[in-house]
């Protein structure tokens, strides 16, 4: 659970960009579902993790299950090079999505200029990059902390965000839909006229399509949930440094535990949101809001930060100590993300150096905190190189990271693979393990449940190139390209490491015929 910042920006497109895009979709349904259709995935990370409690996570078991290259170009490409891209552009929303709206969200309940115009300076790059490169490094300083300070410090972040979370909820559960309303022709009058709220529906009349159920539409919502849905099982990547990591009851708590604690948080957000909001003015504010012609929302995009629902819950409320808790707890959500991918890119890099694939000193800790020293400083490098792209030349790198999530999702398809092949290739290993007894008949439950999980991950990949635009995620043939072209260098990086260390004498194959020490 603590791996999960609970109100992400997933969330926050999710709530806001799908109701216009698949007006069909029911999103608290498409949550729900997600759920139940992920289980089998989470089952089977649980299984192995507790087969094989190894740092480097998925890394271990593909490249010792599957094989040692496409293991490592499958890892190495999802949880390094694309985690420093979210990495970037997360740590770029903690911004726009949190202190830019708070700052503006406190010149308006305050009349105060000054946090307006603080606000309107966070709009320029120079400002978003500086900041966010701050964000970076205060991530690596957690990360070369090593885990027993992060573990404590991400109870108070967790705490932060839970606490944002709770404080939504509870402003959309304690006011009516026509408090919300006149909160927002109030907030809206200098800016909108009277009637903001009515106008916003009528200007989007005619434009939104019917918006009658749809199956359909609401299983596609399953390849946004997903996105943040996969930080639930990313405690995997630290085994090595988690005590009783081999008990696979524990692996069900943290795991399965973390799914479905954030999708009922998700569920009852969205369902209190559009209860207290309005459906129909939620699809009607953010079409208007991302198209060309945005009508009378065109009139308060000065002020109105983002459509995302901070901002819009936030218009409940003109106290500034909750205007803080939702904004900065949102910051502190986010922030999660951030660290995760320190502590998840690190310990892969860890992993395969061990196994001689990267140099020797990127395995190299600290004898004090037990944290890497390099491969930090590797993950700071490489996410401060994506956000120079993020933030000044995104339009240039668009085309190339709109299917980012086909490219984590070659790693998801994968550890499907290996689950379904572990008692197959790995034998000796699977019968020692706690999870030999489970069958069904004849039948392995972790092959099964592999099974099931592959064809869950196959649809979201299929979603990821071939579907709708959703915003966060949309097709694109450079994109899907570029996705390949990156796992392919990943495993040109590996043959070239396994030819020179044939050059040392040193046969790399070895290493992966054993499963790392604990």
């Amino acid at each position: 659970m603590m791996a999960v910042g609970v109100t992400g920006f997933t969330e926050a497109v999710l709530f806001s960009y799908a109701p216009g895009v698949l007006p069909g979709g029911d999103v608290g349904l498409a949550i729900i579902t997600t759920v139940l259709a992920a289980i089998p995935f989470y089952l089977v990370v649980s299984m192995l993790a507790s087969s094989m409690p190894r740092a480097g996570g998925d890394y271990v078991w593909q490249s010792r299950i599957i094989n040692p290259a496409i293991g490592f170009a499958a890892t190495f490409s999802a949880w390094s090079v694309w985690q420093w891209f979210f990495s970037a552009f997360l740590g770029s929303v903690m911004v726009t999505l949190g202190l830019q709206p708070f700052l503006a969200s406190l010149g308006q309940v305050t009349g105060n200029q000054a946090y307006a115009s603080l606000a309107v300076s966070m709009e320029s790059p120079n400002a978003t990059f500086e900041i966010t490169t701050l964000i970076l490094i205060l991530g690596f300083l957690v990360a070369i902390r090593g885990m027993r300070f992060y573990a404590k410090f991400q109870y108070v972040l967790f705490g932060a965000a839970l606490l944002s979370l709770f404080t939504m909820i509870g402003l959309l559960l304690t006011h009516t839909h026509q408090q919300f309303v006149s909160s927002f022709d109030a907030a809206m009058q200098p800016l909108a006229g009277s009637n903001a709220y009515q106008s916003v529906i009528s200007a989007a009349t005619g434009t939104l399509a019917k918006s009658a159920f749809s199956a359909s539409d609401t299983v596609i919502l399953w390849a946004v949930v997903w996105l943040s849905m996969g930080y639930a099982a990313w405690s995997i990547y630290n085994l090595g440094e988690i005590k009783r990591a081999g008990n696979l009851r524990l692996q069900l708590f943290q795991v399965v535990g973390s799914l479905l604690a954030i999708g009922t948080l998700w569920a009852i957000t969205w369902y209190a949101y559009s209860g207290t909001v309005g459906i129909e003015f939620i699809r009607a504010f953010n079409s208007l809001w991302f198209s060309s012609n945005p009508g009378p929302v065109g009139a308060i995009l000065n002020v109105v930060p983002n459509p995302y629902f901070p901002y819009i819950i936030s218009l409940l409320t003109t106290n500034p100590i909750l205007l803080g808790i939702i904004f900065i707890g949102m910051v502190f959500g986010i922030f999660q993300v951030v660290l995760i991918v320190y502590f998840a890119s690190t310990r892969i890099m860890l992993a395969a150096a061990m196994d001689r694939v990267l140099p020797a000193k990127v395995a190299s800790v600290s004898g004090s905190t037990g944290a890497p020293i390099f491969s930090p400083v590797i993950s700071l490098v490489g996410s401060e190189v994506w956000l120079y792209f993020v933030v000044y030349h995104f339009n240039a790198i668009g085309s190339y990271v709109a299917t980012a999530g086909f490219g984590t999702e070659v790693a998801y398809v994968l550890l499907c693979v290996t689950a379904i092949a572990y008692p197959l290739r790995r034998r000796a290993s699977y019968e020692s393990s706690p999870i030999s007894g489970l069958r069904v008949g004849r039948l392995p439950a972790i092959s099964i449940l592999g099974t099931m999980a592959l064809m869950f991950n196959l649809f979201l990949a299929y979603q990821y190139v071939a579907g709708p635009n959703l915003f966060l995620t949309y097709p694109l043939l450079q994109s899907d390209e570029f996705v390949v072209g990156l796992f392919l260098v990943c495993l040109l990086i590996y043959y070239a490491s396994r030819a020179l260390r044939k050059r040392e004498g040193i046969d790399l194959g070895l290493a992966y015929r054993e499963i790392p020490p604990e």
